[in-house]
C-alpha cells in the first residue's frame, strides 16, 4: 500500500501564519502599552515631586531638607547638619541619591512626608524610607545640578532616578521637554558618565541610563 503523507493546504499554513502575526503584533503592542504607561508614571513622579517641594516652601517658607527651624513645626523632624554651613540658604544641598542622613537631600523626603505632602514613612530608619519609581529604580531631588555638559542645565533643582530604559527615557523627554535629551529641562546620561547629558542617537532603546528632570 502507499501511503501518502499529510501536510498543510496552503490555506492551512496561511492561517497559521496570520495567527502568527496577529500574536507578535497583540505583543508588541501590549509592550508599547505598557512602556507608555511606565514612561507617564515616571513623569508623574516628578512632577509629584516638585509639586511637593514647592508646596512646602510655601507653607513654611523653606525648602524640605533645609529647614532649620523645622523641629518648631513637626518634633520629631530631623534637622540636616550636612553638608556643613549649607542649612537655610535657599538650597536642598547633598547628592540627589545621597544616603547620608544628615544630607539635606535625604532628609527632603522626612519633611515633606510629615508635611502630608507625600506618602510613606517619615521614619529615617525604615525600609521603605527612601522612594522608589514604579520600575523600582530610587528616586531623588537636589539643588546639585547633575548634567551640566555640554549645556547647563535649565533650573535650580532637578529630580532623578537611575537604571531608567532608553525607550523610557525617551518617552520621558517627549511627554516633559523637547525630545532631546541633551538639552532642555530633561536630560538623559549613561550612569558611567553621570553628569554629560548624551545625543537622541546615542540612547539606545535597551540600554539603561539615569534621568533628570529640572526646573
Amino acid at each position: 500500500m502507499i501511503r501518502t503523507a499529510a501536510g498543510f493546504t496552503l490555506i492551512e499554513s496561511a492561517t497559521v501564519l496570520l495567527i502568527l502575526g496577529l500574536l507578535v503584533a497583540g505583543a508588541v503592542r501590549g509592550q508599547e502599552v505598557i512602556n507608555a504607561a511606565q514612561a507617564r508614571m515616571l513623569v508623574e513622579s516628578f512632577s509629584s515631586t516638585r509639586v511637593a517641594m514647592l508646596s512646602y516652601q510655601d507653607r513654611f517658607r523653606y525648602l524640605p531638607g533645609d529647614h532649620g527651624a523645622v523641629s518648631n513645626a513637626f518634633s520629631d523632624a530631623a534637622v540636616a547638619t550636612s553638608p556643613a554651613g549649607a542649612i537655610g540658604n535657599g538650597r536642598i544641598d547633598g547628592a540627589w541619591n545621597s544616603t547620608t542622613v544628615t544630607d539635606e537631600s535625604y532628609l527632603f523626603w522626612q519633611h515633606v512626608r510629615l508635611a502630608g505632602l507625600v506618602n510613606g514613612s517619615p521614619a529615617l530608619n525604615d525600609e521603605s524610607y527612601l522612594p522608589k519609581t514604579v520600575l523600582g529604580t530610587r528616586l531623588g531631588i537636589s539643588s546639585i545640578m547633575q548634567m551640566n555638559q555640554p549645556t547647563p542645565m535649565i533650573g535650580t533643582h532637578n529630580v532623578c532616578t537611575d537604571g531608567v530604559a532608553g525607550t523610557l527615557a525617551k518617552r520621558v523627554d517627549v511627554y516633559l521637554d523637547d525630545g532631546n535629551p541633551e538639552t532642555g529641562t530633561v536630560r538623559v546620561a549613561a550612569s558611567s558618565a553621570p553628569t554629560k547629558a548624551l545625543s537622541l542617537a546615542s540612547v539606545e532603546d535597551g540600554g539603561s541610563y539615569l534621568v533628570c528632570y529640572a526646573f
